[in-house]
């Protein structure tokens, strides 16, 4: 068979593979039936496929036609080259053949030896030079080896762990200095913070006292400039001015009510159940009948209580002299403070039932709040008025 007439030849394998990588199951049949392949199993994946369709070609011996239709469907796809044949090394064999045997005929006899040649004297050997010995190699002084740098994302063989770095043993003295050094500088800040808020109390100095009072004279722990104390100090403060100026009792505007101020104001305004209170428009009335209802009709806890004329003013404290009491005149016996105190817990208890239940809304808490401490003020008047 001539040269021209044989068709290259290609790895099946190689050919597979390259149809697996750019070609689906239904691409690659369609071209195996344009090329005349017939008969191919439906339904399968593309590894299947392609290995019957290399097989049906191979056995006809066309694979190079299918290859060459691959080539024209996908030529972006680098496919397998045909394999390569030597012609000379076809027609030369691997081993040459071994000589032909010699016929088997009877040997000759053998023919008597000649007589020995004499040998020729023996020419001198000739000197053998030895050569110079070579000079010493001396090597060039080396400089520093360099660190064997290991790369860190070279693989690693299986089975097999890198190299690690020995790892230097905990030094305990080394972590107690540093705790002490720690705690020492915990100290120092702790010392500095409690001195700086000393300084800073004692320059501030301490909150004045009252003046007149008898903690400025027993030299008595001062108050504070805020706090419930000097809070409670100042309402005593202010319910004694009260009582000062409704009992007309004279203070002066630098001068702060005492102790002694109680017993002035007993002098000069006797039992008053409201002195040191703050005027306020609506008075409660005391019952004027003996049955417990109100006069003229009304209530008894709004009326307009009747105007007293104003008390005389007192002479100042350093030229006042005892006054002598006067003969309260004769009043009717007051009812019972039973029916009195009852008729005052109706009314509140009417009062608080205007005011409704409790809101669920915080908007309207405020609002209910103040009704109910409406309530128990006028309450409150009332059974003070009771007395």
């Amino acid at each position: 068979m001539s040269d021209e007439g044989e068709r290259p030849s290609y790895d099946p394998a190689e050919v597979r593979r390259s149809i697996t990588l750019c070609f689906s199951a239904r691409d690659l049949r369609e071209l195996a039936e344009g090329l005349g392949a017939a008969g191919l199993p439906e339904g399968r994946g593309i590894q299947d496929m392609a290995r019957e369709v290399v097989r049906h070609f191979e056995k006809q011996g066309t694979l190079d036609r299918l290859v060459e239709a691959l080539k024209q469907a996908r030529p972006l796809m680098e496919w397998p080259a045909p394999l390569a044949r030597s012609n000379a090394a076809a027609a030369a064999p691997a081993f040459p053949p071994p000589p032909p045997l010699a016929p088997l005929t009877p040997e000759p006899e053998a023919a008597p030896a000649p007589a020995p040649a004499p040998e020729p004297a023996a020419a001198p050997a000739p000197t053998l030079v030895e050569p110079a010995p070579a000079p010493p190699l001396v090597e060039p002084p080396r400089g520093p080896e360099a660190p064997l740098l290991r790369d860190p994302y070279a693989p690693v063989w299986p089975g097999t762990s890198a190299p690690r770095e020995p790892t230097r043993p905990v030094d305990g003295r080394r972590f107690t200095l540093l705790f002490a050094i720690a705690a020492v500088v915990i100290v120092v800040a702790s010392v500095g913070a409690f001195l700086i808020g000393r300084a800073g109390s004692d320059s501030s100095g301490p909150a004045p006292l009252l003046a007149g009072t008898d903690a400025m004279a027993k030299g008595e722990r001062p108050l504070r400039e805020s706090g419930p104390s000097r809070l409670a100090a100042d309402a005593v403060r202010r319910s004694l001015g009260n009582l000062a100026r409704g009992c007309d009792l004279p203070l002066g505007p630098n001068e702060e009510p005492g102790t002694e101020l109680f017993q002035m104001a007993y002098d000069q305004c006797g039992m008053r159940p409201m002195i040191g209170r703050p005027p306020s428009a609506v008075r409660p009335t005391r019952p004027a009948d003996s049955a417990g209802a109100p006069s003229g009709g009304g209530s008894g806890l709004f009326d307009p209580q009747p105007t007293l004329p104003p008390p005389n003013r007192a002479a100042p404290a350093t030229q006042q002299q005892p006054r002598k009491t006067q003969a309260a005149p004769d009043k009717p016996a007051l009812p019972d403070n039973t029916a009195c105190v009852d008729r005052c817990s109706a009314t509140q208890k009417q009062c608080n039932r205007g005011c409704g239940g409790e809101p669920k809304l915080s908007s309207e808490y405020g609002r209910w709040q103040q009704c109910q401490a409406q309530c128990l003020q006028s309450a409150s008047r009332c059974r003070l008025a009771c007395q």
